[in-house]
């Protein structure tokens, strides 16, 4: 009944490796105490005694946090718990949610002797979400770039798509053009939930990028929006193709960006990028009002 009514719920969640049924993680409406709070959808999560401490709960609620903002297109969630559940709060941090001492409050369904009575409210609007996001974008987009080589990990979810059309693939060391599944790596990695492909094309291409970012409006044509963990889309950078390199915007200089992009003689870096007619258009992941 709470899935139909709001379209999320607690889910049961299962150990990959077993199957076995652990708890619930998932999201609610948290509509019994209006005189302390708005009501909002919850993140909430319910693990048996001996799944404590492994990960499992920070693993499910970042997955869940994602669901919300990506999938579900809430405009902010929330999440409470007794300020003794010191385990439960470390996971509110965790994940990024906010906390604002003004919002704690006596639970009114517990008793006042109560050591568990005192309830600590953290919450996290779309907006904040995003730049989030972008703040986690941008420093393992600035990090990458130290390690400069090639490497298998940015093209292998990008290399098991090609291998459908082409088994050659198979062989590790037949690359190909990575900038976009560097830019895809980075984001997945940063939190970001991106299938790898989009309209049976995949993200290895920069034109799926221009595709699925137009689809969900997240297309920037003024340069003067730029904000880091926006991404560039370039025509005739490397090649004489529209579209032929797509970049992570790390910082803004006068009359410029820093991007990291992969592909660059076959390594990562940091490359100063001018605002000038190279440029297709910028995509900022969530749209531009966030």
């Amino acid at each position: 009944k709470h899935y139909d009514t709001h379209g999320y719920t607690l889910y049961a969640t299962e150990k990959k490796a077993t199957g076995n049924f652990i708890g619930f993680i998932g999201i609610r409406f948290a509509d019994y105490l209006k005189e302390y709070f708005n009501p909002a959808p919850e993140i909430a999560w319910r693990l048996s005694y001996k799944h404590w401490g492994k990960g499992y709960a920070t693993e499910g609620a970042q997955a869940v946090l994602q669901y919300a903002f990506n999938e579900l297109s809430l405009f902010e969630v929330i999440s409470l718990a007794s300020e003794c559940n010191q385990r439960s709060l470390r996971v509110m941090q965790k994940i990024g949610l906010k906390h604002d001492s003004n919002d704690d409050f006596d639970h009114p369904q517990i008793d006042d002797a109560n050591p568990l009575k005192r309830h600590v409210l953290y919450r996290l609007n779309r907006t904040e979400y995003y730049t989030l996001m972008r703040d986690r974008i941008v420093k393992l987009a600035k990090n990458e770039c130290q390690e400069n080589v090639c490497n298998e990990k940015y093209l292998s979810s990008i290399r098991k798509h090609l291998i459908i059309k082409d088994p050659s693939f198979k062989d590790i060391n037949k690359k190909f053009d990575w900038c976009g599944a560097y830019t895809h790596y980075i984001l997945k990695q940063s939190g970001i939930n991106l299938p790898i492909e989009y309209k049976s094309s995949h993200f290895g291409f920069v034109k799926t990028w221009v595709e699925w970012a137009t689809h969900n409006n997240y297309i920037i044509t003024n340069a003067d929006h730029v904000i880091p963990g926006d991404l560039v889309v370039f025509d005739k950078l490397l090649s004489e193709h529209n579209m032929d390199h797509i970049g992570i915007v790390v910082d803004q200089v006068n009359s410029g960006v820093i991007c990291s992009e992969g592909n660059i003689e076959n390594r990562a870096q940091l490359i100063n990028r001018k605002i000038n007619a190279n440029i297709n258009c910028f995509i900022r992941i969530g749209g531009i009002n966030d």
